[in-house]
């Protein structure tokens, strides 16, 4: 199986604008594109690029759509990336992502944003970039905007989408825990790709159909991986790995008092 039949990557687009605009077509793409229709009203793309039409109301669900539909495929991709439509990214940034991911047995990865992107976390910005490499630099997770995912680490998880509409919570706490539960391997950010988040970022105090905020989905997700942990492996509670996923030191206050449980 050649890189392009087993690397799936998604775009999202509104059904409206010009679809994959901001994907520069700088290089052969070592993967497979596809196009997901988040408004759920086209039939086909404009330029024949493969399609997937859904009427969602963020992330998460789009998350939920692309896992049913790997099924589907069973097993002819094995990684997998969903790009937000405002990300400005070039194929020869993917292509280094997933060679990156490749080489270093990655169970998830990142292209770093430019400085002058719309962003949540300092961590996702371009780093320094070294002479040589890929520049794979660990972190906790990557956020939803652009990632990429080994499909079975995609397949652990998505149990888990139907619980996060906006997808927040599931990027932050789904995908770290499944990642230590299966013993998959890091995740990272690769500096030697980079792409520009052009919009500002505007879930985080939408209410959606559920009733919830993007926040207060976080929250509920949080809860709802401790819970499951707290179950199932309850000899992972209180360990480092535990505490830098469920109670990171640079977390909101409410996080201080699970760690004072385990001191």
């Amino acid at each position: 199986m050649t890189p392009a039949q087993s690397a799936l990557i998604i775009i999202t687009w509104d059904g409206k604008s010009p679809p994959a605009a901001l994907l520069t077509r700088d290089a052969v793409p070592e993967f497979s594109l596809m196009l997901f229709d988040y408004s759920g009203r086209i039939d086909a793309s404009p330029d024949g690029t493969p399609l997937l039409s859904h009427a969602t109301e963020c992330k998460g669900q789009i998350l939920g759509h692309v896992a049913a539909l790997l099924n589907d495929l069973e097993d002819r991709h094995d990684w997998v990336g969903i790009i937000d439509d405002d990300v400005e990214i070039g194929i020869s940034a993917i292509n280094i992502c997933l060679a990156a991911a490749r080489a270093h047995g990655l169970s998830s990865c990142s292209a770093a944003l430019t400085p002058d992107s719309a962003h949540s976390h300092p961590w996702t910005l371009q780093q320094p970039v070294a002479t040589s490499g890929n520049c794979i630099r660990p972190v906790g997770y990557v956020e939803v905007m652009m990632p990429i995912y080994a499909v079975p680490l995609f397949r652990a998880a998505s149990p888990l989408f139907r619980h996060s509409i906006s997808s927040y919570g599931i990027d932050q706490f789904v995908f770290p825990m499944l990642q230590k539960l299966t013993g998959a391997g890091p995740a990272a950010i690769i500096d030697s790709a980079i792409a520009s988040h052009r919009r500002p970022i505007t879930s985080d105090r939408r209410v959606f159909s559920n009733g919830l905020t993007a926040i207060a989905e976080r929250v509920y997700l949080r809860r709802l991986c401790i819970d499951w942990l707290r179950r199932e492996r309850p000899a992972l509670l209180g360990t480092a790995w535990y505490l830098d996923v469920f109670a990171p030191w640079n977390g909101p206050a409410r996080f201080w008092f699970e760690r004072l449980k385990y001191w």
